[in-house]
């Protein structure tokens, strides 16, 4: 008798996008002062340096920010997308052959995730809010009114080979395609992926591959 295959749980939307930056004291003020997105909380390195910022856009959305590890490089550091059951899903991703860890880590701020690559080299971190995480212990607070905006609809990711992207996000990860355009009217520019079980999407930025 055939084990069942291991079934795909919801992903709710996206989670969060970090990013690097150059100056990363300006990049706080101007996320939070221009901005008007609260701090949450910040991790530290072991020398007491920055190593990360939190800014809250909602009880599910934030915006990460990293200081820059080498000049010049890309400013993604990763995206992430939100399940409610990680285990699940790390187990249905390497049932159709995704690279996975052999466990969700607890990160520092208490919530399960894993991070894996997609086929256009993007980091991405699936990430699951436990009872006991800072981010849960968040909810309802640190939310200015202020702040330019309380959802994040979307993150962007440059593509350069379409087809295996989409067949990973759409064929494995279950997004559905929800519009696609053209900045010139001949060349496709963009394609938007709605989440499975949400109304967030990921927007492909195409791009030709540099000679």
């Amino acid at each position: 008798m055939c084990a069942q295959a291991p079934q795909r749980p919801h992903i709710r939307g996206v989670a969060h996008i970090a990013v690097f930056a150059h100056d990363y004291e300006k990049s706080r003020s101007f996320y939070g002062g221009f901005l008007g997105f609260e701090e949450p909380y910040s991790l530290k390195n072991n020398d007491g340096s920055p190593s990360l910022t939190f800014f809250k856009i909602n009880d599910h959305q934030y915006l990460e920010l990293f200081p820059e590890r080498e000049p010049s490089s890309d400013r993604l550091n990763h995206i992430s997308l939100e399940t409610d059951d990680i285990e699940a899903l790390r187990l249905y991703l390497a049932s159709k052959g995704i690279k996975v860890p052999d466990h969700a880590q607890s990160a520092q701020n208490r919530n399960l995730s894993f991070n894996i690559i997609d086929p256009a080299g993007h980091q991405v971190e699936m990430v699951q809010y436990m009872p006991a995480g800072k981010t849960v212990g968040a909810y309802g607070k640190y939310m200015d009114d202020a702040r330019i905006s309380s959802h994040m609809t979307h993150v962007g990711l440059i593509v350069t080979q379409l087809d295996p992207e989409y067949k990973f996000y759409t064929g494995i990860l279950g997004f559905k395609e929800t519009w696609r355009g053209s900045s010139s009217g001949t060349v496709l520019s963009w394609v938007n992926l709605k989440v499975p079980d949400g109304d967030d999407y990921i927007e492909f930025m195409a791009r030709e591959r540099s000679a």
